[in-house]
């Protein structure tokens, strides 16, 4: 097996082979990674942006430097794909209801429920007093945006040691300069508009699923001591009246109950508001508008990547690995391994997995593009089984999920 700590730059310095690729910027020229995909590292796609600033686009002069570049990339600019795992999926769902509503015959730079700014602006004060910002001066997001005023260090460690609390969670927001607040984008997306826009601007297909416990990972994200930690931490990531509602159709647990369980509450409200509902309402409504998606769900992931449960220690040569006695959690994040097909932590047996997993997704998304619509009705799901089969299931949480989302909806 090989060796888990080598990174991507590691692999393509050992390999010789080199790519070429022509660009509009010139040639620019990367290596092989160990799964033989072309690789490149650190290529300007923008002018440095300042912080908190969009970037600016390269402009027609510009040329690359020529050395070698080391970043996994696909070299066809008509069939690129944008991925996201957790906060990055929600990037990427507002990225897609940015791009549903660019201006007529532009099409997409790449051929969840936000609130605004001014809903925001607690958090941004919150942040500024942390920092020791004066709120009242006329230059203050000037300040927060300065590198040397601000060093990077300081907004990190409010965050990391978790001085803003409940505010301490950040999100995209609403502003018409980004994903206008009107129409909303929930309604925008139960229209049609939504699939309209993504088909006329070039997005192709989606593709979105869940993992099966998705729970455990949410239940540790904050410090769960007892029940009474369970409201305010959920206000991080919904308005409150949406919290209100999830904990109303919630099971209950008594108010003395050991943080154990408190946290498992926590892990099941957050990953059904923050996954598994929005995965399905998403799948939902582009289903009715006939759009291409694939919803998948998985079971299983390599044992040794799992967290949570009895664990043990390995060698394997010089490093030293953790080895999952068979237990831990099919949890947030675990599939990463699998999408990105990491050979360096794969046993032979669960690479094969992997790749048929990859091949299997890879022939129903072009199906669901030549077809023009999905497969199925919303209901359907592909599945990676806990025995590690692959096919298409019915949902077996659909109609649980379905009731909830109509209890919070009214």
């Amino acid at each position: 097996m090989a060796d888990a700590h080598v990174h991507l730059p590691e692999e393509i310095v050992k390999n010789p082979a080199r790519v070429v690729v022509e660009t509009r910027f010139g040639p620019v020229t990367g290596g092989r990674a160990s799964t033989g995909a072309a690789a490149f590292l650190e290529i300007p796609y923008a002018l440095p942006p300042g912080r908190f600033e969009d970037p600016v686009a390269l402009p027609d002069n510009f040329k690359y430097d020529t050395r070698e570049y080391i970043f996994e990339t696909k070299c066809n600019p008509n069939d690129i794909q944008i991925t996201g795992l957790s906060a990055g999926a929600h990037s990427v769902h507002q990225l897609l209801h940015r791009v549903s509503r660019l201006p007529e015959g532009q099409n997409a730079p790449f051929t969840t429920n936000p609130q605004t700014p001014e809903e925001y602006r607690v958090q941004f004060e919150a942040l500024c007093r942390a920092l020791n910002l004066d709120l009242e001066a006329p230059d203050v997001l000037d300040t927060l945006r300065d590198p040397v005023k601000v060093p990077w260090s300081s907004i990190t460690r409010v965050i990391e040691t978790d001085v803003l609390g409940a505010q301490g969670t950040f999100r995209g927001c609403l502003a018409d300069d980004w994903v206008p607040k009107y129409p909303d984008p929930v309604a925008w997306q139960r229209s049609g508009g939504f699939a309209q826009g993504l088909r006329a601007h070039g997005v192709r297909s989606i593709v979105v699923g869940d993992l099966s416990e998705e729970w455990y990972l949410y239940s540790i994200a904050h410090p769960i001591r007892a029940p009474c930690d369970i409201v305010p931490n959920l206000k991080r990531y919904q308005p409150k009246k949406v919290v209100e509602r999830f904990v109303d159709v919630w099971r209950k647990i008594p108010d003395d109950s050991p943080m154990e369980e408190a946290e498992k509450l926590y892990g099941e409200i957050l990953s059904c508001g923050q996954v598994h509902m929005p995965v399905r309402v998403l799948a939902e409504d582009l289903y009715n508008a006939e759009y291409p998606v694939l919803r998948y769900t998985i079971e299983w992931t390599p044992e040794q990547n799992r967290t949570g449960g009895e664990w043990s220690r390995g060698k394997l040569g010089s490093h030293c690995l953790t080895k999952c006695c068979g237990t831990g959690y099919v949890t947030h994040g675990t599939d990463r391994c699998i999408w990105t097909l990491r050979k360096p932590i794969l046993e032979p047996d669960q690479e094969m997995i992997a790749k048929r997993w990859l091949n299997r997704v890879d022939a129903e998304v072009k199906n669901v593009e030549r077809e023009g619509k999905p497969f199925g009705d919303a209901k359907t799901v592909l599945t990676l089984t806990a025995d590690t089969t692959i096919g298409w299931r019915q949902d077996k949480h659909w109609e649980r999920i379905s009731t909830l989302r109509s209890a919070i909806e009214a």
